[in-house]
């Protein structure tokens, strides 16, 4: 699943030096290691991406000016290289298939921007231990990268599916080749709903990296929010797809995921309570799964004393905070009796590194108007089990967005200094040479 799909034509100069092997194998030089972006198609597609870009130039520039200060302007110089990394470093996961049908391996790298380009750059990218000879030297100048890119503001996630000049990818690398072509137009945005048609043309299986690169993630999140109870949910997923139904798999695909979701959740939640907790202090809250997996709320926060000072209940999505969330009636009826504050937290964007955390308020006054507007009109033997509600557009009051994040992978992934010297400490926006972004903003 991604939010949007690109091919990229792969080339020694601006490319394939990401690979280890091939650096050494080609004999490479420089610092550029690292699959370079379209400027203009990755903007396009993650806007806010424009501002981190200006923040970055704006440190840059600052510390070429304290540079001529000398010794005094040093402290300066290594503040505004602190900026310029946190502008333009954006922490992504990475997930590579191929070349040559080769499975998928997971990675934690980043997307940098490196003068007027953004990278997906970290450190070299190996060969699994199993597997020599997997990326050189079966890849080559010429051959092809399909990209998928996920993640609401900025691209945290990535999957890269590697197509090289043998039997397993020809068919599909022979379709795409004409699409792009060497400094004219070296990467382009795919539909992705056309590269579904492709693998069905070319009989591609269920299990092809493409398949899962390719879905729509509208799609995606409306068959989540028919697993987690939205009636409407089925009704648009049909509409987007041209009329056809979610198929049983797809459901069980769909409730497997959105339980995937919740959990994955709750744990960060769990860790962020861990994390706010004064050091040496004892545990001051209690997750309730899996002693009390139906319970109607996942966490009890204790005050100093040891004694409840509120419960909490928290709604992960995948998608943006602003999806429609859904409370059992236990839960909205606990919530209107309970002697303690009822808060929501609603986890976002959950990915494979993180996700976001919004704060509620006390709901229990809207607790209690739902239960009251809902609980005396039941018709007989009748009784709703779940509600709905639109977190932005309800009167509850929300923190501002808490960034929560999975073990912390952007420093996780800063390695020291090898021999290749691929993590040199250097001047943030000095990259040596590249290939000039000359791609269009879309494919014809």
């Amino acid at each position: 699943m991604a939010d949007v799909l690109f091919l990229k034509l792969l080339t020694l100069k601006s490319d394939l030096g990401w690979f280890r092997a091939i650096y050494k194998g080609e004999k490479l030089r420089g610092r550029q290691k690292g699959i370079t972006l379209g400027a203009k198609l990755i903007k396009a597609a993650y806007p806010a991406m424009v501002p981190r870009e200006a923040a970055y130039r704006t440190a840059v520039a600052a510390q070429q000016a304290a540079k001529a200060l000398g010794e005094a302007g040093q402290e300066i110089v290594k503040a505004e290289k602190v900026k310029a990394r946190e502008a333009g470093h954006i922490p992504t996961l990475v997930t590579i298939y191929g070349p040559g049908g080769k499975n998928g391996f997971k990675v934690a790298r980043r997307i940098v921007l490196q003068r007027k380009n953004w990278r997906l750059d970290g450190q070299f990218i190996d060969e699994p231990e199993n597997e020599p000879g997997r990326f050189y030297p079966a890849l080559k100048d010429g051959d092809l990268a399909i990209m998928a890119f996920s993640g609401i503001e900025f691209p945290t996630a990535a999957s890269v599916l590697l197509l090289g000049n043998n039997p397993a990818d020809s068919a599909l690398r022979a379709k795409l080749l004409p699409m792009v072509k060497k400094r004219v137009k070296s990467m382009v945005r795919l539909d992705p709903v056309e590269m579904q048609a492709l693998a069905d043309t070319l009989g591609l299986g269920e299990d092809h990296p493409l398949r899962s690169m390719a879905t729509d993630t509208v799609v995606a999140y409306e068959m989540e929010q028919a697993a987690f109870g939205d009636p409407g949910a089925a009704e648009k997923v049909r509409a987007r797809r041209g009329g056809r139904h979610m198929t049983a798999e797809e459901l069980a695909a769909s409730l497997e995921r959105a339980a995937a979701t919740g959990r994955v959740g709750e744990e960060m939640v769990d860790w962020y309570l861990q994390e706010q907790t004064p050091a040496g202090a004892p545990r001051r809250h209690r997750r309730m799964w899996p002693d009390s997996a139906n319970h109607p709320y996942d966490f009890e926060i204790f005050d100093a004393t040891v004694a409840l000072e509120a419960v909490l209940d928290v709604k992960s999505t995948s998608g943006a905070w602003t999806l429609e969330m859904f409370m059992s009636m236990s839960e909205v009826e606990h919530a209107a009796t309970s002697t303690v504050p009822y808060f929501i937290y609603r986890v976002s964007e959950v990915s494979e590194i993180g996700a976001w955390l919004r704060i509620s308020g006390d709901i229990r006054p809207l607790a209690k108007a739902i239960s009251a507007a809902y609980c005396p009109a039941y018709p007989k033997a009748t009784r709703a089990t779940t509600i709905g509600i639109r977190p932005a557009d309800s009167d509850i009051v929300w923190s501002d967005p808490i960034r929560l994040d999975i073990a912390e992978l952007a420093s996780a992934s800063e390695p020291a200094e090898d021999e290749e010297g691929e993590e040199e400490d250097e001047e943030e926006g000095d990259d040596g040479p590249e290939e000039d972004d000359d791609t269009p903003d879309t494919a014809p």
